[in-house]
């Protein structure tokens, strides 16, 4: 093994100071007697490269290059051979997968940026230090007019001039300056490049000269990453989640090679995840703006063909610290709402924590629970006569963290570009903001007549821990509809596809105890508990580019795999006999067979449905809605895949296209899509709650002949969701009918 020269034990020491214990220095090669002696990758020594103490950095923009169509030599020194090429065009591959702008550092002989320019790309950026080979770059500009040149000047002079989250993919490869940078100067670029890097952007990077020395001492290419990358990697601030596995490439050099000898090399792969919490330092957070990269895809509720704009601020004043973005004013909408009731004194003066004091309509589990009351569970459709139903809150509510399943994001690009995805519990004055229009809407709903239940209460603010995976907070019950579904006499606990709603249901427990006490006829079902480990998931799903997923929308490939039976009860919609289940991120084909197997005993056909157009795809209630019999609300930019319509068609339904959003802005952490404006609450034939600003959807609905009862509930978007998404029917008056009897 090779030992550490005490020059780079020094520096590695200085670089990693106050690093947690877990990161050891790598070994690297020993210092040989004669600098100037050139080496044989058999043993191990330095080629030529000078001490730091005698070569000043700078100096190597000033040196001459000897170039000819099979090598580059800068000051003797043998920098790039031709051979390389196959194993370039592949690093190239790698850089250039999320589209939109590339950098590149070190221009070398051009194979790599010529490889690079045969991709699909926005921007490609090119940082050369040496003067002889930037001419040569120049010219290469001018032949491809999306490069931009930058130099001749050392990559740390370049990338300051770069702005944070501003890069989707990057290549490195350049030569070491002097010995002690042999096999780790690709680690100070990394840790600056982390910096500029957008969230879910790649990089990969080259070091053949080191790789060349180390491969004689690894039997594999995994014990090699493992002790000379792996501790580096994490020193320079990325986390596990974010290295990839890397990729073994073939090569062949010739036997004249000086520093290579192997038959194939390493290819890292570094994906940006942007999810390590706010930090106030400036670029700790890469940006996110709507480009082909795959961050415009993390919306929980589906992906709108065109984005919608960002959210101005409330505020008047510029907010330029996370209190102010964050503040009790603040909430990322517009402020044209009306006012509901609010409690005469702030939650600071209650005396009580907020769950003392929320929710304040409806029945929480302790007073149901006294009360004694019998409630017959039954709910065949979307659409019968509401008799009860629960309403979720916001109590101790979190921020979802980010997993292979859900990869949260900050949706205006500007406060994203200066602050990671915040990890724990929400401000208080935003839960209660969320808490009094839910509050509101069991109101509304009770006078109505309905019977109002409301969940316990849990504090999702601690980890979760089980043999499989960890998360470091779980999230939140206000969206009752993803957890539970009644069909029929049955109650249904999902399985839920995300790690941090693994327990949501148990919020709920209580209610659906009481019911099944109280209702003898009454079935409690609960799905298969996942394992939810990393075989469960499909993490490179998103960071494919929009392009990609395009091309593919068709093969319905999403985030989770099938090793689970995944499902969330937001999937499904109820008709009669027939219920509609969405293949999504959050539903798969082994979830859709569980519930077709275990549902045909009790008389409830099972139907796959798919959304080719929705390239995120996630709950139902924002692209499909069941109004009533013969009736669909459908989304016009993503609509049913045909072979699915046929079942509708064929039973004479109509489909009806929402109208476009009247507010598409959203609070700055809402994981939902625009397309909230369609997430209405149906409590009888001829009876929909929207929420209050979506007035186009209210005249369409007015128009087909429905009372529409108009609500505001903006402040519960951050919380994953609008009407029908925080309720859950556990009874309306209705029976089983056949609504499709043409299969």
């Amino acid at each position: 093994m090779y030992t550490f020269n005490r020059r780079c034990l020094f520096q590695w020491v200085r670089q990693n100071r106050g690093v947690r214990a877990s990161v050891k220095p790598p070994p690297l090669a020993r210092r040989v007697q004669s600098p100037a002696a050139h080496f044989s990758t058999a043993s191990g020594e330095y080629h030529g490269l000078r001490a730091e103490e005698d070569f000043e950095k700078r100096a190597w923009t000033e040196q001459s290059e000897t170039y000819d169509e099979e090598r580059l030599d800068i000051d003797g020194h043998p920098v790039m051979q031709v051979w390389e090429s196959n194993y370039m065009a592949e690093l190239a591959k790698i850089a250039t997968s999320q589209g939109g702008r590339v950098l590149e550092v070190g221009f070398g002989m051009g194979i790599s940026a010529t490889a690079v320019q045969q991709h699909e790309i926005d921007e490609h950026i090119i940082m050369e230090a040496n003067a002889d080979v930037f001419k040569r770059l120049q010219a290469f500009a001018v032949k491809y007019p999306k490069t931009t040149p930058m130099g001749p000047a050392l990559w740390q002079d370049s990338i300051a001039k770069l702005e944070d989250a501003s890069i989707d993919g990057i290549l490195y490869d350049t030569y070491p300056l002097n010995k002690e940078e042999q096999h780790v100067h690709q680690f100070d670029f990394l840790r600056e490049a982390r910096r500029v890097l957008k969230p879910g952007g790649i990089l990969t990077y080259c070091n053949l000269t080191s790789l060349g020395v180390l491969k004689n001492q690894y039997d594999s290419w995994e014990k090699l990453f493992e002790e000379t990358q792996l501790n580096h990697l994490l020193s320079a601030g990325y986390t596990k989640e974010e290295i990839k596995p890397f990729e073994v490439i073939p090569v062949d050099p010739p036997a004249t090679c000086e520093y290579y000898t192997h038959r194939t090399a390493l290819a890292p792969v570094i994906r940006r995840t942007g999810t390590r919490g706010f930090s106030s330092v400036g670029g700790a957070r890469a940006g996110r703006s709507f480009s082909s990269s795959a961050r415009a895809f993390t919306t929980v509720r589906g992906f709108a063909s065109s984005p919608p704009p960002p959210p101005p601020p409330v505020s008047p004043r510029p907010a330029d610290r996370v209190s102010e973005l964050y503040d009790d004013d603040y909430h990322g909408m517009s402020e044209e709402i009306t006012p509901v009731h609010h409690p005469t004194e702030q939650v600071e003066r209650y005396g009580v924590p907020l769950e003392e004091f929320y929710p304040r309509e409806g029945l929480r589990p302790a007073d149901l629970i006294k009360s004694k009351r019998k409630i017959k569970v039954n709910a065949w459709t979307q659409w019968g006569d509401m008799n009860a139903i629960m309403v979720g809150h916001a109590n101790h509510a979190c921020f979802p963290p980010s997993t292979p399943g859900f990869r949260p994001e900050i949706n205006d690009s500007k406060i994203a570009s200066w602050f990671d995805w915040p990890e724990g519990r929400k401000k208080d004055a935003v839960v209660e903001r969320a808490n009094i229009e839910l509050d509101n809407l069991s109101k509304v709903l009770e006078e109505q007549g309905i019977t109002v239940l409301r969940p316990g209460n849990l504090d999702w603010k601690g980890p979760l821990k089980t043999p499989f995976f960890e998360v470091p907070n779980q999230y939140t019950h206000t969206c009752v509809r993803d957890s539970l579904v009644t069909m029929g006499n049955i109650v249904l606990e999902a399985a839920m596809s995300r790690r941090d709603r693994y327990f949501e249901s148990l919020a709920f427990r209580s209610v659906i105890r009481h019911l099944y006490k109280h209702d003898k006829d009454m079935l409690w079902k609960s799905a298969p508990k996942p394992m939810l480990g990393d075989e469960s998931f499909n993490d490179e799903w998103w960071y494919q580019s929009e392009k990609e997923r395009y091309k593919k929308m068709h093969d319905y490939n999403f985030c989770i795999t099938e090793t689970d039976v995944l499902f969330d009860a937001a999937d499904i919609m109820r008709a009669g006999k027939d219920i509609f289940v969405q293949h999504s991120t959050t539903c798969n084909l082994s979830g859709i067979e569980w519930l077709s197997r275990e549902l045909k005993p009790h008389g409830i056909r099972v139907h796959k449905v798919r959304f080719p157009y929705d390239l995120c795809p996630s709950h139902l209630d924002c692209t499909f809605q069941l109004l009533r019999p013969g009736l669909v609300l459908t989304n016009p930019e993503r609509p049913i895949a045909d072979e699915d319509a046929k079942i509708f068609k064929d039973n004479g339904w109509e489909f009806v296209n929402a109208p476009q959003p009247n507010n598409p802005e959203r609070p700055i952490f809402s994981q939902s899509s625009k397309w909230l404006s369609m997430n209405i609450l149906p409590i009888g034939r001829n009876k929909i709650v929207v929420e209050e600003q979506e007035t186009n959807t209210q005249d369409l609905l007015r128009n087909l002949g429905f009372e529409v009862i108009a609500v505001p509930f903006r402040n519960v978007y951050e919380f994953g969701g609008s009407l029908h998404c925080a309720t859950w029917d556990i009874s309306r008056e209705e029976s089983c009918e056949d609504f499709f009897p043409i299969q």
